[in-house]
């Protein structure tokens, strides 16, 4: 049996704001999948395994180190650096985490004063100065050959770029 699931707040699973990038939360939804899937009659609950794919790689990952009841791991195009994939690709650029996290603290205030969501695109338009994941990631999600109508649109959280 296979469980295929969408993240809260994107796809068809609820939750508000939408496009909510919140990787402690994602982790929590990969978990209660494993939990949902163990409570099905046909699962054996002691051979229970996970794919990972993109950020899904690294949200699985945690998941199944912390989560002893996943016995088999495995990613396809794992990202694992989520704060790399933020700041473009470039870790150590201190000055451009220093405005995304500037951004990200005074959105976060402007949501809980007036409930108004700020949002950036995420997956950011490539150029040739572009890094080789970025181009292929845009190539992929971004065009019909893995974009799904129920990803959303292009957009995430401002207040959720903070990368951890």
């Amino acid at each position: 049996m296979t469980l295929v699931i969408d993240h809260r707040t994107y796809g068809e699973s609820g939750g508000e704001p939408r496009h909510y990038e919140n990787p402690y939360m994602k982790i929590e939804d990969v978990k209660t999948a494993v939990s949902y899937i163990g409570s099905l009659d046909d699962v054996d609950k002691d051979r229970i395994g996970m794919l990972g794919v993109c950020n899904g790689g690294g949200f699985g990952a945690a998941a199944a180190i912390y989560d002893k009841r996943v016995k088999a791991y495995a990613s396809v195009s794992g990202l694992f650096d989520l704060r790399s994939q933020i700041i473009n690709g470039t870790p150590g650029d201190s000055e451009n985490l220093a405005g995304i996290m500037k951004q990200s603290g005074e959105a976060r205030q402007k949501y809980f004063e007036t409930g108004e969501v700020e949002y950036v695109k995420q997956m950011p338009d490539v150029d040739e100065n572009s890094n080789q994941l970025r181009k292929e990631a845009y190539d992929y999600y971004l065009t019909p050959r893995g974009r799904v109508p129920n990803w959303g649109e292009n957009r995430m959280v401002v207040s959720l770029r903070e990368p951890i």
